[in-house]
């Protein structure tokens, strides 16, 4: 039974680390022509930068997508094993379905835990790696913020009148915003002149721009280098801001949360955050349920991929109601806990529950 049941987590983990393989080349792959179309128009971006930036965006692209890797992993495996017909010989020799579906699954667990004490720990500094090299390549030569992420939005006041400003991310590192848009107003609300700059930091009263484009009131563009906009917010504001905003590891989430908390600062984000922490793990073992009831019978082939496709469209259906849970949980309107876990216990009691008719016959 022990050598059976190596030999079936063997050929789970080598269909789990091809899917992987290919998926990380075609992550590459993308990246590198999505990446390389943002850089076109700056003459001294250089092949090796490319490939930097694209090898910097591979671990949180891939975070993003493990678990439909699980998905298709689980039904490769499971599909090579019903049409070798393994799985009839297994239970015509009296072993039971569970037999085969329980290491798999906790094989997936791992795989999520692999995840999220690792890999994504590793894509924040990536991500930081990448904003950085971002930021040396752009320098001068074309203005930021065409294809923004925004992470950060913030109002504040100055002589002049109103100011907004948006930024990509927040560098925890040097306290400074990255790919930043500042919106000057006037006392009547008037546009009067738009900053975008590839970073800024608050100093003592002045927001200190670095490598800027000035927008005037005719939007007339120039490039202006250094620049200095005042406004009446002190570096404490920031300090919160980039503690509410910061992406957090498994291993520092809790922490900041203390603080937040210490502070009276919304800790909302990153209690989410450490809820889905902890249930994608089992979320990957769910998948790994879900998957098996459509492949643990025997089927002609026409049939087998049929129930392939419908295997892969319940995983995409899973995942997509997993972001949906966490969008709603971030924004308050979800219990963190309830955005995590409800979805993961209904598909452990259906998969569960068709599994137990499946093996009753």
């Amino acid at each position: 039974m022990r050598l059976l049941n190596r030999y079936f987590i063997k050929t789970y983990l080598i269909a789990i680390i091809q899917i992987s393989i290919v998926s990380a080349i075609l992550i590459f792959l993308i990246d590198l022509v999505e990446i390389s179309k943002r850089f076109d128009d700056i003459s001294n971006f250089a092949f090796y930068e490319l490939i930097k930036l694209s090898t910097y965006k591979l671990p949180s692209t891939f975070e993003d997508i493990s678990p439909i890797i699980i998905v298709i992993g689980t039904l490769t495996f499971l599909f090579k094993l019903s049409k070798s017909s393994e799985i009839v010989i297994s239970n015509a020799v009296g072993i039971s379905i569970w037999q085969i579906i329980l290491p798999i699954t906790l094989c997936a667990i791992l795989f999520g835990l692999i995840i999220v004490t690792i890999l994504s720990p590793i894509s924040i500094q990536m991500k930081y790696n990448f904003t950085q090299l971002e930021k040396n390549i752009k320098g001068g030569n074309t203005p930021v913020n065409q294809n923004i992420d925004n992470e950060f939005w913030t109002s504040q006041k100055n002589n002049v009148g109103e100011l907004i400003i948006n930024a990509e991310q927040i560098d925890v590192n040097d306290l400074s915003l990255v790919g930043v848009t500042i919106l000057q107003f006037n006392q009547e609300m008037d546009l009067v002149s738009r900053y975008d700059s590839t970073s800024a930091y608050l100093d003592d009263g002045e927001w200190r721009l670095d490598k800027t484009w000035l927008t005037d009131q005719d939007n007339i563009s120039k490039f202006i280098g250094k620049t200095i906009v005042n406004t009446f917010s002190d570096e404490i504001f920031l300090q919160e801001a980039i503690l509410k905003n910061s992406e957090q590891s498994i291993w520092t989430i809790k922490d900041t949360i203390t603080k937040l908390k210490k502070n009276n600062i919304s800790y909302a984000k990153h209690l989410t955050n450490l809820n889905f922490y902890i249930s994608l793990p089992i979320l990957m073992g769910g998948l790994a349920l879900v998957s098996a009831c459509f492949m643990t019978k025997q089927f002609r082939i026409q049939h087998s991929l049929i129930m392939l496709i419908l295997g892969i469209i319940s995983g995409m259906l899973i995942f997509v109601a997993n972001d949906i849970s966490f969008i709603l949980s971030e924004s308050e309107i979800f219990n963190p806990i309830l955005g995590a876990w409800w979805h993961i216990i209904l598909i452990y009691l259906i998969a569960t529950k068709i599994l137990i008719l499946r093996e009753d016959g």
